[in-house]
């Protein structure tokens, strides 16, 4: 009736969602140190990086630049990196997902891949930049591999956590 709603819970559906949200983070967190052995670890996706960026793009309410700061010094913490490094690597994608999200929410697959692989470039090149700043290490041209690998996984994770966002149909 005209009062129905009054006796649903109110704080299920963003606890849930939230808890689905967080939950796919913590389980890309997971993926991204998985140990795949010498050959495959140099050419992993950035499962933890992908899925903020996903986040950010189908719920930027939820997942925000300040929920993506915590989960890089969480990341930070969990690779045995400079604390603040992942933190701001994760922000800066976040803010680019945010900026984009009315445009690149609408787009198909293969023009959104064209897009997050440029993306994971540009993040790519702070990310040289930061750890020349700060261990003076030089970097091959495998460091890049990732980037192809995480943009060719990107129809992959979408569809994922698309079906599951669509599957609880609370996000």
């Amino acid at each position: 009736t005209k009062f129905q709603y009054l006796s649903q819970p109110i704080m299920n559906k963003n606890v849930s969602s939230r808890f689905i949200i967080f939950s796919t983070i913590a389980l890309s967190m997971c993926l991204s140190v998985a140990p795949f052995g010498n050959g495959l670890s140099l050419a992993a996706p950035q499962w933890a990086l992908l899925t903020l960026l996903y986040w950010s793009i189908s719920a930027p309410n939820k997942v925000s630049i300040g929920t993506s700061w915590v989960t890089g010094i969480f990341f930070d913490v969990l690779t045995n990196a400079s604390i603040g490094h992942n933190a701001l690597i994760f922000s800066l994608a976040a803010y680019f997902g945010v900026i984009v999200y009315y445009r690149i929410k609408h787009y198909p697959i293969w023009l959104q891949t064209c897009y997050i692989f440029v993306l994971l470039f540009i993040i790519q090149l702070v990310n040289i930049f930061l750890i020349n700043m700060t261990t003076g290490l030089s970097h091959s041209n495998l460091y890049w591999l990732p980037v192809l690998t995480s943009a060719l996984c990107w129809p992959l994770l979408h569809s994922s956590l698309k079906n599951t966002q669509h599957s609880f149909n609370r996000l």
